[in-house]
C-alpha cells in the first residue's frame, strides 16, 4: 500500500499542467478535454461564476433581458453532454446548461474565480503566468506546460469611427450596455451597424422609440432562425452532410463518377427510408405525433413563425431576398445574420432604413450620404467587438488576427503548439461552441503527444487565411468568420474521428445510417469513433435529430444534380452545385423561394432604402 501511495504521489508530481484563461463554455471544454489526456488544468476566471458572455449577472456578460440564442442547442451544446430536444434557448437556459455541464464533469474544482490573468510569457519550453486576485490584490506566478486563451471574441467594444462624430451632442450607447428598451421610450434613435444581437435590439428599440432609423452601408444577409418549409425547425437542422457533399463543383472527368454515386446512393437511401418508415413508424395517430411547438416553443397552431414572434409573409421574404440579391450574398460569402425579428418593423415602416451610410453629424442630427438626415437623441452602436490579449506577450499575438492562425487556434510554428486560442471560430452558419469542442479535443491530443501539427502547417495557415479573406470579403470586420464545412473537414481529419460505415452500423444499424444521411447529426457524428469516442451516447443523440429538408425533395435534388453531372440537363434553380459557380443564387433560391414565399427573380427597388 505504501508503494502504491508513493507511486501515485510521484505521478501527481510529474503530471503536466495547463493554464486556461476564461471559464466560458470554451474554457470549460478545455478543462475537460485536457484533464482526460492526463494534464492538470488550472482555469482563471475574472468573475465569480462560469458562463462568460452568457451570464447576465457578471461584468463580462454580453446578453440582454430578452436574448434568445441565434443558433439552436444543436451547435451550442457539447457532444459529451447532449440534450433530448433541439431548441432555441433563452440565454438563461443556456447558462443553466453551462452550469450543469460544469457540475456533471466536476470542472468547478479546477477554476480560480475572482482571478485576473495579468501576464503570460514563454520561459524555455514552459509558460510563466502571473495572476492577481481581485479580492485582496495578491499576485501569484506559476509555470505551466501549456496555455489556452479562452477569453472569447466579445472583450473590447469597437470604437465608433465615423466622420463628424465629435460634433454629435446626443448619447452614444454600445450594445454592450443594452439590457432592455426602457431608456429608449419616446427617443429619436439612429442605429449604426447590424448583426444578430443588433437585429434583436434594433427591433426592441424601434417598438418604443419616438422615431428610429437603421443606418447601414451594405445589405445584411438575413436568414430566419426557422427557415424550413414548415417553419418549425432551426436553421442548422438541414442535413449538412449531404448538402456539403453536393455543393462542391468538381473537375469534368469526375462528374460521371459522382453521378453514378448519386444515383446509386439515392436508390439505396430511398430503400432504407421506405424500410425505416415501415419498421420505425410511430404507431400512434399521426396527428398526435405532430409537434405542437416550434423551436422557440411557440404554438404551431397560431400560424407559421419564421423567427421569434415573426410571422411568415410574402413581404418579409421579399425584403430578405431583395437584400441578398442586391449584393449577391449568401452564407458562403458573407456573415449570415440568423435573426429576422426586425424585418416586420422594417416592412411596416415603424423602423426606417437608410442604406447609404453616414456622412457626418450635426449636433443632434445624422446626415446620410444620400443627402437625407434624421434627428437623433441616441446613437445606438451595433458595431461589435475587437479581439484583445493585453495579458499575452505581444510576440505571441496572432500576427494578422486569429484568421492568420491555423484553424484560428494555433500559431503556424511547431514549437508553439502548447499555446492555443479557443473560441475564435465563428461560422457563418453554425455555433462557436461546436468548433471550440473540436479544437479542444485536437489541442489535448497535441500537447499530450498523441498528435502533431501538420508538417506544412505554415502553408496551410496561409492558404486558409487567404481563402477566408477572399471568400468573406463582404464581411471584412469579422476576423473570426469561417466556413464551417471547410473547418470540419480539416479538424476532424486531424483528430482522427471521421465516422465510417462499419461503426455506424455497429452502434445503430441502418436506422442510424438513415438518420445521418437525412438529418443533421453534428456534433455527435464525431464522437462515434476516434479519441474520446462515446459511440452509444452519440448514436442515441443522433436518433433524435431532425432534418428540415423533405426527404423526397432531397431525392429529387440529388437526381437533378446527377443529370447535371452527366450533362443531360442544365442545373435547376434549387440544385446544390452548378458549373457557373453561382452558389449564391442556389442558397438564395433555396431559402427564400423553396422554403419561403418569395417569387422574385430580381430585387425590388423599394427595398433599396437609398434616395436617388
Amino acid at each position: 500500500e505504501r508503494s502504491k501511495a508513493s507511486e501515485e504521489e510521484k505521478m501527481n508530481d510529474e503530471k503536466k499542467s495547463v493554464c486556461i484563461v476564461g471559464a466560458g463554455i470554451s474554457g470549460l471544454c478545455a478543462i475537460k478535454e485536457t484533464r482526460e489526456v492526463g494534464f492538470e488544468p488550472f482555469c482563471f476566471e475574472l468573475c465569480r461564476d462560469v458562463g462568460g458572455v452568457f451570464n447576465l449577472a457578471l461584468n463580462g456578460g454580453r446578453v440582454y433581458d430578452n436574448c434568445h440564442l441565434t443558433v439552436s442547442s444543436r451547435f451550442m451544446l457539447m457532444s459529451s453532454y447532449p440534450t433530448s430536444k433541439i431548441e432555441h434557448w433563452h440565454h438563461s437556459e443556456y447558462l443553466k446548461y453551462i452550469q450543469d455541464f460544469s457540475k456533471e464533469f466536476d470542472l468547478l474544482k479546477h477554476i480560480s474565480f475572482h482571478t485576473e490573468v495579468k501576464w503570460i510569457e514563454k520561459e524555455g519550453d514552459k509558460w510563466r503566468v502571473t495572476t492577481k486576485s481581485v479580492l485582496d490584490d495578491s499576485t501569484q506566478t506559476k509555470l505551466f506546460d501549456a496555455v489556452a486563451i479562452c477569453c472569447g471574441t466579445h472583450q473590447i467594444p469597437k470604437k465608433i469611427d465615423l466622420p463628424g462624430i465629435e460634433q454629435f451632442k446626443g448619447k452614444v450607447v454600445h450594445t454592450k450596455d443594452y439590457y432592455n428598451n426602457e431608456s429608449f421610450v419616446g427617443k429619436k434613435v439612429v442605429s449604426v451597424g447590424f448583426g444578430e444581437s443588433g437585429a434583436d435590439i434594433i427591433k426592441e428599440v424601434s417598438n418604443v422609440a419616438g422615431s428610429m432609423t437603421m443606418s447601414i452601408r451594405s445589405y445584411p444577409f438575413i436568414l430566419p432562425r426557422q427557415p424550413d418549409k414548415a417553419h418549425t425547425l432551426s436553421t442548422d437542422s438541414h442535413p449538412v452532410i449531404i448538402l456539403a457533399a453536393l455543393s462542391q463543383p468538381i473537375d469534368w472527368y469526375l462528374r460521371p463518377l459522382r453521378a453514378i454515386v448519386l444515383i446509386l446512393g439515392t436508390a439505396v437511401t430511398s430503400c432504407l427510408y421506405l424500410i425505416g418508415s415501415f419498421l420505425f413508424r410511430n404507431n400512434s395517430d399521426k396527428e398526435e405525433s405532430k409537434p405542437k411547438l416550434d423551436s422557440f416553443r411557440q404554438p404551431i397552431d397560431n400560424g407559421p413563425m419564421i423567427d421569434l414572434n415573426t410571422p411568415s409573409t410574402k413581404e418579409h421574404f421579399e425584403l430578405m431576398h431583395s437584400w441578398a440579391m442586391f449584393d449577391k450574398t449568401c452564407p458562403a460569402n458573407k456573415f449570415c445574420t440568423k435573426n429576422a425579428t426586425c424585418v416586420p418593423n422594417i416592412v411596416s415602416g415603424k423602423l426606417q432604413v437608410n442604406a447609404s451610410g453616414i456622412k457626418t453629424f450635426e449636433h443632434n442630427k445624422v446626415i446620410f450620404n444620400d443627402g437625407t438626415s434624421a434627428d437623433c437623441e441616441v446613437l445606438l452602436a451595433c458595431i461589435g467587438y475587437d479581439d484583445a490579449f493585453p495579458f499575452l506577450d505581444s510576440k505571441y499575438h496572432p500576427p494578422q488576427g486569429v484568421r492568420s492562425l491555423y484553424l484560428h487556434a494555433f500559431h503556424p510554428d511547431q514549437d508553439l503548439c502548447s499555446l492555443s486560442f479557443i473560441g475564435f471560430n465563428r461560422p457563418s452558419i453554425g455555433g462557436i461552441p461546436l468548433c471550440s469542442e473540436l479544437i479542444c479535443r485536437y489541442w489535448a491530443l497535441l500537447i499530450s503527444g498523441q498528435r502533431s501539427l501538420p508538417a506544412d502547417v505554415a502553408v496551410r495557415a496561409k492558404v486558409q487565411a487567404r481563402k477566408e479573406t477572399e471568400q468573406f470579403a463582404l464581411s471584412p470586420g469579422v476576423n473570426s468568420l469561417m466556413f464551417l464545412p471547410d473547418f470540419l473537414h480539416e479538424v476532424v481529419h486531424q483528430i482522427g474521428c471521421e465516422p465510417n460505415i462499419p461503426t455506424i452500423l455497429k452502434y445503430g444499424g441502418f436506422h442510424l445510417l438513415l438518420k445521418i444521411l437525412t438529418a443533421n447529426p453534428i456534433p455527435h457524428l464525431f464522437r462515434l469513433k476516434g479519441p474520446g469516442a462515446t459511440p452509444e451516447l452519440s448514436a442515441k443523440a443522433i436518433f433524435v435529430s431532425e432534418g428540415s429538408v423533405d426527404f423526397w425533395f432531397g431525392v429529387w435534388l440529388a437526381l437533378q444534380n446527377a443529370l447535371a453531372d452527366l450533362g443531360i440537363k442544365r442545373v435547376p434553380a434549387y440544385s446544390l452545385h452548378d458549373y457557373s459557380y453561382n452558389h449564391g443564387q442556389t442558397y438564395r433560391d433555396y431559402f427564400f423561394k423553396y422554403c419561403g414565399l418569395s417569387n422574385l427573380d430580381a430585387p425590388l427597388d423599394k427595398y433599396k432604402y437609398i434616395k436617388t
